[in-house]
């Protein structure tokens, strides 16, 4: 009989001790020391470098400043002049139409013709356009009508009036009946009277279809052409007719400067007045100083003044805008050095 031998492994008892697993080694202390000391030694080079070209741009540019001031200066050399300086003042100016007329229709009916074309020159009394007058015209004869049937009864009243004043005179008709027949006549009188202010009314709107320019000027762009119906209300009109010859320039000085102004005015030959383009190099046109505003503008300080200009050259346009030199004097004698251009490189 084989004998089993059983091997039973028994759990370990409570006095046997386990051994914790390895751990890895850790960073001796000495190397974070090295590491930090390293940065820090890098950044106090980078700062050193920095600080070294700093130095160095900073000398270059005094040295080049220095050579710069040590460079001889061109001076050029142009005789002085002795002629006569104009003491001015400048300001801003706005070129105005010495008179503008918008030309309206003061009757209503149909245009029938405009007898200008845009941009021709007119003068005062020119026809510009005419307005049926058929209308206004048979209104007349209607009048003149009732004039001479009213002349025919006033001079059969008067003829009456008189023989009943006769026969007053003789006895036959009473008093109240002639003043009857005298009052019959006077109301012809003024019949006839009114008739006749009618007809000067038909003839001043029958004139009134015949247009005509109230000033010499230029015709600007047609608002209405032939064949409209236009009204004396129409806000519009019809033409619109400016001034230019001669034209208006306001500008505006400071009002300190006023008294001298002023005072230069009252003199003989009063001030002129040079118009310059806007580069305030070339002189437009020449004029004189026409008067002062009656008020200082409180928001600016300054005040208005208007020159006016010859313009027979056309050389100034309305709503234009130029440099304005007011001539206060001339120095006579004075010695002057010619303006000279800059070198162009």
């Amino acid at each position: 009989m084989a004998t089993v031998e059983t091997q039973t492994t028994l759990p370990p008892s409570s006095s046997t001790r386990l051994e914790p697993p390895p751990q890895p080694a850790r960073k001796s202390g000495w190397k974070s020391a090295l590491y930090t000391a390293i940065v820090i030694v890098l950044l106090l080079l980078g700062w050193l470098l920095y600080k070294n070209n700093a130095a160095k741009k900073q000398q270059a540019a005094q040295a080049q400043a220095a050579r710069a001031g040590n460079r001889p200066i061109p001076v050029q050399t142009t005789p002085v002049q002795q002629r006569s300086v104009p003491i001015y003042l400048t300001g801003l100016g706005t070129v105005t139409a010495y008179n503008t007329v918008t030309v309206k229709s003061r009757v209503d009916g149909q245009l029938m013709s405009v007898n200008v074309r845009e941009g021709d020159e007119v003068k005062q009394g020119q026809l510009l356009a005419v307005i049926d007058p058929r209308p206004f015209q048979a209104q007349l004869d209607k009048d003149q009508g009732a004039l001479a049937k009213d002349k025919a009864q006033l001079v059969n009243a008067q003829a009456e009036a008189g023989r009943y004043k006769a026969l007053f005179d003789q006895g036959v008709f009473s008093r109240e009946q002639m003043d009857a027949q005298t009052a019959n006549a006077g109301n012809f009188q003024g019949t006839v009277e009114s008739d006749q202010g009618a007809i000067e009314a038909d003839k001043v709107q029958l004139a009134y279809t015949r247009i005509t320019s109230p000033i010499s000027g230029r015709i600007g762009l047609r608002q209405v052409d032939p064949g409209n119906i236009v009204h004396a209300a129409d806000p519009n009109g019809m033409l619109v007719v400016t001034q230019l010859k001669p034209i208006s320039v306001l500008f505006t000085l400071p009002e300190q400067q006023l008294p001298r102004v002023l005072a230069l005015m009252r003199q003989p030959g009063g001030l002129a007045v040079d118009a310059l383009d806007s580069s305030n190099t070339k002189k437009i046109a020449t004029g004189k100083l026409l008067t002062v505003d009656n008020q200082i503008d409180v928001t600016t300080g300054t005040a208005k003044l208007k020159a006016v200009f010859p313009n027979d050259d056309e050389s100034l346009f309305p709503n234009q805008f130029v440099n304005i030199q007011l001539v206060l004097e001339n120095r006579p004698n004075a010695l002057v050095a010619p303006r000279r251009r800059a070198p162009t490189r």
